[in-house]
């Protein structure tokens, strides 16, 4: 019993030492790409090679492509669950619970929630990426799970195979960015313009009125407080869809050489733009990969020094510790200055298609508005004096309004 303080103070120890031996082991094999998550994200199952490396679950995988198909064609998070619910598709809990055969008080049900999906597209996962380190324990004694800083994550580029392109990722993130959310109508359809009228003198935006071939929109705060506080700008859907796929015909070009130059003055404009983030890009690369090799050298010479006994192991360990952590933050900003870089080569091939297919389009859809349109001014008629109407495109889009 006399000894006992002393064995409790070599188990803490001991205890301790274990603990954080084993999360720098977990801690090199995510640095050297491997797996260590016990569940993958949903869409994706684990491989047979030693890093665990991630492999795409088809029938999961099926349904990630068909979100982000959906959610580009203008659904709503909410209606995406709904269907997929309807058609009895399995949540992620309830295919994980199917495919393992494990289950769990918090698997219950498989009916899809509009959270659910929301994290779905704006998951990098599917585009290559494993992000690991999010979280961590207090202690071996403190159970409690924190959330990591991102600057602290795990992150592996092109870590297997992408489920979407990048060109689809983008869109989808620029539509989930936009306030542009829409309403459905009683077929349970958003209509085109749906969010994006806005009135120029309130700044509201406009709410569609009527049915069928006489559905129109109006002001908001006409509609909630009268004449007294906005006018009405009330316009017709129909003459306004006319008007606005007349001004993208007309500026991507209906065809022949207006369709060439249209895409020749957008490709040479988006150039200009992606060389600068691309130089930009490029120069931190190179400032990072400088760094890294100044450090390797620091690593280099304090070894000697230790060697030669002019450094103690403590002041050796000490200055390993910092040259380390300092080397994977400056290698975390390499990976991601990389990252950028090679984002911004985009194919003008397949953009120079994409803006041809706008230019094709006989109507309307709601993803063509999605992706071209920031918003849309509508001005009060006034008489016989011309009604003033404005198109704002995104700036992704190099239109100009």
């Amino acid at each position: 019993m006399d000894m006992m303080p002393v064995m409790n103070v070599f188990n803490e120890w001991h205890a301790a030492n274990t603990s954080r031996k084993i999360r720098a082991v977990l801690d090199a094999s995510r640095r050297g790409g491997k797996y260590t998550g016990w569940n993958y994200p949903y869409g994706y199952r684990a491989g047979d090679d030693r890093m665990r490396t991630a492999v795409a679950d088809e029938e999961a995988a099926c349904v990630v492509r068909r979100i982000y198909d959906m959610r580009l064609r203008g659904f709503s998070a909410r209606r995406i669950a709904e269907l997929l619910t309807g058609e009895g598709i399995p949540n992620p809990a309830a295919h994980f619970t199917r495919r393992d055969g494990a289950c769990s008080k918090r698997r219950r049900g498989s009916r899809w929630v509009p959270k659910t999906v929301m994290d779905i597209l704006k998951d990098p996962v599917y585009l290559g990426r494993t992000t690991q380190r999010r979280t961590t324990r207090v202690s071996y004694k403190n159970h409690a799970v924190v959330k990591l800083p991102e600057a602290e994550w795990i992150v592996r580029e092109n870590a297997h195979e992408p489920l979407i392109s990048r060109e689809t990722w983008e869109s989808v993130q620029e539509i989930n960015r936009s306030r542009a959310r829409g309403r459905e109508n009683g077929k349970r359809e958003v209509r085109p313009l749906s969010g994006l009228l806005v009135c120029p003198d309130c700044g509201k935006k406009m709410k569609a009125r009527g049915s069928g071939g006489g559905t129109g929109y109006i002001c908001r705060t006409y509609a909630d407080l009268g004449k007294k506080y906005c006018a009405s700008h009330y316009i017709s859907e129909r003459l306004l869809q006319t008007l606005v796929l007349r001004d993208i015909r007309s500026l991507l070009g209906a065809g022949g050489a207006e369709q060439a130059r249209a895409c020749e003055r957008a490709l040479r404009e988006r150039a200009s733009r992606e060389k600068e983030r691309r130089f930009a890009a490029e120069k931190q690369q190179r400032a990072c990969d400088e760094r890294l090799a100044a450090l390797d050298a620091l690593l280099r010479a304090a070894f000697e020094e230790k060697v030669a006994r002019r450094l103690s192991e403590e002041a050796f360990s000490r200055l390993c510790a910092g040259y380390e952590a300092e080397r994977e933050s400056v290698r975390r900003r390499r990976d991601e200055a990389a990252r950028q870089a090679g984002a911004a080569r985009e194919d003008d091939a397949a953009f120079s298609e994409r803006f041809a297919r706008y230019a094709r389009c006989d109507s309307l859809s709601r993803e063509l508005c999605l992706q071209l349109i920031e918003r849309v001014e509508v001005g009060e008629a006034k008489g016989d004096a011309p009604r003033e109407l404005r198109i704002y495109y995104k700036a992704s889009c190099d239109l100009s309004p």
